[in-house]
């Protein structure tokens, strides 16, 4: 990597991006560390490109710390944690105007599969909602607030424009009064959401020009529960059940299980389904005395060493 013609916000610029993901032995986290409170990661690498500047050498390579660079001249690469995958597609977005290797959402798939039931797309089709959720049925939603302006009608009551943004597009919504109060300390910029709503529709008669009462219909969305989604394991969970075939049930598997339990304790009860045939027959194994944290035993279970599917409810 040639750093002669590069400032120090073109480097920030691809470390931001993911430019340098290929080396292996740096994330993105560690070019902006500073130790001293002054001078990241960043500067000390143009500092020692300056320095070889005047050496044989056109190019060099600022990750290959091996025996071919002196050793005394190489910065140090300082330690710290990685990025959260949403502080890296965060930084992503701000850089290139959309996210790169994912979306700030995808941490919570295991909410979204278990207890939403719309997205965004679907909210702002009204013929659809009307037609699925007409009759006062609730509905549940993610999204990343990416906008909220404030203020008041001419009347004096309070009113909030939210825009929300999820995996399949974005939607605006309007809410007056309390609707919006109540919840305004959530609608933060920058913050992601577990919403579940309903629809409000109001029929009203209306004159027209010439002065014939016509009957109108407004639609609107009721906010009944907004919770940050980094609570919603502890708010919405009430029950873990782990699902695996009976071919793949061994010694191995159960002891990987019961590392995995007593790794995540927690207050959520826990559930282990057996399943064949596709699932149509099943048993269900349920411990009142096994409680596990369900977050962290989602993130773990990752490394499970069996195909499995999870439910939450």
């Amino acid at each position: 990597v040639n750093l002669r013609n590069c400032n120090k916000r073109c480097i920030e610029t691809l470390a931001e991006s993911g430019a340098f993901d290929c080396f292996g032995n740096i994330h993105r986290a560690q070019f902006f560390i500073s130790q001293d409170g002054k001078t990241n990661f960043v500067d000390k690498l143009i500092a020692y490109a300056t320095k070889k500047q005047n050496g044989p050498q056109d190019q060099f390579s600022i990750f290959d710390m091996d025996e071919t660079v002196q050793e005394e001249a190489n910065p140090e690469i300082p330690y710290c944690e990685p990025w959260t995958t949403y502080e890296q597609v965060r930084h992503e977005r701000e850089i290139a105007g959309f996210y790169i290797s994912g979306h700030p959402l995808d941490d919570y798939k295991p909410i979204i599969k278990n207890f939403t039931n719309v997205n965004l797309t679907n909210l702002a089709d009204i013929p659809y909602m009307e037609h699925k959720f007409g009759n006062g049925k609730p509905f549940s939603f993610v999204g990343l607030v990416s906008d909220v302006v404030a203020g008041q009608t001419r009347t004096n009551r309070e009113f909030g424009k939210v825009t929300l943004e999820d995996q399949y597009g974005t939607w605006q919504w309007a809410m007056f009064g309390n609707n919006f109060t109540q919840y305004q300390h959530l609608f933060q910029q920058g913050k992601r959401l577990f919403i579940k709503a309903a629809l409000d529709i109001k029929m009203w008669k209306k004159k027209d020009e010439n002065g014939d009462e016509k009957e109108e219909k407004r639609i609107d969305f009721k906010p009944l529960k907004v919770v940050y989604l980094e609570d919603a394991y502890e708010q919405l969970c009430t029950e873990v059940t782990l699902q695996v075939s009976i071919k793949d049930v061994n010694r191995d598997l159960a002891m990987e299980i019961k590392e995995l339990l007593a790794k995540h304790p927690g207050t959520v009860p826990f559930n282990l389904r057996i399943f064949e045939k596709g699932g149509v027959f099943y048993a269900d194994f349920f411990n009142f005395s096994t409680k596990v944290n369900p977050e962290s035993l989602l993130c773990d279970l990752e490394h499970l060493s069996v195909n499995y599917n999870v439910e939450l409810k």
